[in-house]
């Protein structure tokens, strides 16, 4: 398998040899009050070292997203504004957030319409949560070139590497074409799969998307709402006041996208039975009546019991067993190329060992065996309320 990282882990020696996308933390060990920062990125990749993971991987090297890339998904208009924004906390010294709805009002300068930390910090106005530092879009470029790497090693016609995941930061399912809310700048996700589809068209011809963050990937359903060939399939908590309130199981897409959006509102505090019953009783039969070319997941940690945001009570472990259970999917349906992409996940002891669940299953021995067959004996019971 392989594993993408901003950074890969290197001596501390050359740690910091350039702005990134976030805060350092405070010399006096105060924590950031914000939660998307570097530390995710270390919680991560613990979760991969103290399994004794790494020699089992295969590191990708560095790559950056270019224009041409992103314009698959993003308009240019709002990557010039971003990279203004970026520009502007340079200056500024500091970082800055987002403009209310995570959008810039085209005419206005960018640098007027971005927040001060002080407002930012004491405003609940959707978008204003999302921030930007003098690095910022140079790593949102390497998360998603991370990701497209991989892309690019799963469709390698002479050595493809078939299985891997993108430890990145920023996240980016939140994204839409001319927005960034959410603590997302760019959307990997979906401008992997839209870089897939257009790098290998006779070999990808269709896209699944299997988001299993908390938060609904609005982001992601906005960009392929009309799209046939990708199949969004989110599984999410929705209840009133929780981000972002979309996800709704009567948004199926419109037009020729009529039905490949599947949207799965699960109650606040749902756990593992619900999520593998999304699993078994949704993402199975419509991956099987799709028949995609490639699986992608937006693998958000943030419904693992114990994260400050998420509310729900997912344990590692089934992470890693539905992972698995998506490998023997991949390889009934796809080639088995089955491709991760870190998105939410805020606290560090529950991330890492999501994540070294997930990829000691992208890693290990799978046995032949039909996906989702046997349900784990430790997952318990789906509460009624969860139906």
């Amino acid at each position: 398998a392989g594993v993408a990282c901003t950074p890969m882990p290197r001596p501390a020696s050359v740690a910091g040899d350039r702005p990134g996308h976030g805060l350092p933390e405070a010399s006096d060990g105060a924590r950031d009050w914000h939660p998307e920062g570097p530390l995710r990125t270390r919680a991560a990749i613990a979760g991969v070292t103290v399994r004794g993971l790494w020699p089992r991987l295969r590191a990708m090297p560095p790559r950056r997203a270019e224009d041409g890339e992103l314009l698959l998904c993003h308009s240019r208009e709002h990557l010039a504004a971003l990279e203004a924004a970026a520009a502007a906390a340079g200056a500024a010294g500091t970082r800055l957030f987002m403009p209310p709805g995570g959008c810039f009002v085209s005419g206005l300068p960018v640098e007027d319409q971005l927040l001060s930390e002080e407002v930012a910090e004491f405003t609940s106005v959707r978008g204003t949560e999302t921030y930007v530092t003098e690095g910022s879009m140079e790593q949102a470029r390497a998360a998603v070139g991370g990701l497209l790497a991989l892309v690019d090693a799963a469709l390698d016609p002479c050595d493809p590497l078939l299985r891997g995941m993108a430890l990145c930061r920023p996240p980016g399912h939140h994204a839409g074409r001319e927005r960034s809310e959410g603590f997302c700048l760019l959307n990997g996700v979906a401008v992997a799969a839209a870089y897939a589809r257009a790098r290998a068209a006779r070999d990808v011809e269709r896209v699944l998307i299997f988001d299993w963050d908390v938060h609904h990937g609005n982001g992601t359903q906005e960009l392929f709402w009309t799209d046939p060939s990708v199949l969004f399939v989110s599984a999410h908590r929705q209840d009133e006041g929780f981000f972002p309130g979309s996800g709704g199981s009567e948004e199926v897409g419109e037009g020729r996208g009529a039905g490949f959006t599947i949207n799965v509102p699960l109650p606040v505090g749902y756990g593992d039975a619900a999520l593998w019953a999304v699993c078994t009783e949704v993402l199975l039969p419509a991956a099987r009546r799709f028949l995609p070319d490639l699986i992608l997941v937006s693998a958000g940690f943030d419904a693992a019991k114990g994260d400050p945001i998420g509310g729900a009570s997912v344990s590692p472990r089934l992470f890693g067993a539905v992972c698995l259970e998506l490998r023997r999917l991949a390889a009934e349906l796809c080639h088995g190329r089955l491709l991760l992409a870190l998105e939410g996940g805020y606290a560090a002891a529950p991330l890492r060992e999501a994540v070294g669940e997930v990829v000691a299953a992208l890693a290990s021995e799978c046995r032949e065996a039909p996906a989702f067959d046997q349900r784990p004996a430790w997952v318990g019971p789906l509460p009624p309320r969860s139906r």
